[in-house]
């Protein structure tokens, strides 16, 4: 079974921390966005991954090289991601599909049967995602792709499944119990992060950075960090900034960030 993760995203609702950083490269505890998606399809056994990014050659070094990359060109939109998704599509069976800004918090598992049942499907993860045109998680067949790629302006999921539906693509619904957060903006963002943290035991077995949970003060802390003294809320500090005599609440610090005298809670700290 294949999947294909969405990067190519330009992340404009999070300038200037995306001028950085791709929004599926944000570093939560234990590890980025991305690698988070890619340990839930290895939990659920789909080990056939690519990636849509813009400037292939920017991210080589932050994937596994397991992970196939495809150079999406413009327009930069989701009907020309998908469009670009084609070159991994299976002929017989239809193609995972996942928005690579999404944390995703749900047993991926019941996935490859319920895509045996059907060639259009949206997974529908807990209570947020009520309607099709909400979800980050849908699986399409070529032939589906094939259709949306003749409309390559579309950037809207709710405005492709008409689309499909009209040309006879029925659509199935896969209801699962969890949690899924889409991060367009800096408060999704910090409401990811906090997340993490306080449900970190869904979290731990999927981290690939080493680091410890101060489960009452909900601090994670990486394992080469050095953190001294600092008083910020709600804040994303990027590389290359300095934070110094500062109290931190519900912060993200990035990597390479030095910090200067934090008392603080509900953050993470990074150094690489």
């Amino acid at each position: 079974m294949n999947a294909v993760i969405l990067a190519a995203g330009m992340g404009r609702r999070l300038r200037s921390i995306t001028y950085a950083i791709p929004k599926p490269l944000l570093p939560l505890a234990g590890g980025t966005l991305l690698d988070y998606l890619l340990a839930r399809l290895t939990q659920a056994g789909i080990g056939a991954v690519a990636l849509v990014v813009r400037e292939a050659a920017r991210w080589r070094e932050h994937i596994p090289d397991t992970v196939t990359l495809l150079e999406q060109q413009a327009p930069w939109t989701l009907a020309q991601a998908l469009s670009t998704a084609r070159e991994v599509a299976p002929v017989d069976a239809p193609l995972l599909i996942l928005h690579g800004d999404n944390l995703v918090d749900a047993d991926l598992t019941p996935l490859p049967l319920a895509m045996t049942q059907a060639s259009v499907g949206v997974v529908l993860i807990g209570e947020e995602d009520k309607t099709q045109g909400s979800t980050g998680l849908y699986w399409l067949p070529a032939q589906a792709l094939d259709l949306i790629a003749r409309y390559p302006e579309v950037d809207d999921l709710a405005d492709l499944w008409p689309l499909l539906e009209q040309a006879g693509f029925h659509l199935m619904a896969l209801p699962l119990k969890g949690r899924r957060f889409n991060v367009n903006t800096l408060e999704d963002y910090l409401q990811a992060h906090r997340y993490v943290l306080t449900h970190w035991p869904s979290f731990a077995p999927l981290a690939v950075w080493p680091g410890t949970l101060d489960p009452e003060t909900r601090t994670w802390v990486a394992y080469n960090a050095v953190v001294e003294e600092s008083a910020l809320e709600e804040v994303a500090v990027g590389p290359g900034a300095a934070v110094v005599k500062s109290h931190l609440k519900r912060c993200i610090i990035a990597p390479g960030t030095p910090v200067y005298g934090a008392q603080a809670e509900d953050r993470v700290f990074f150094s690489v």
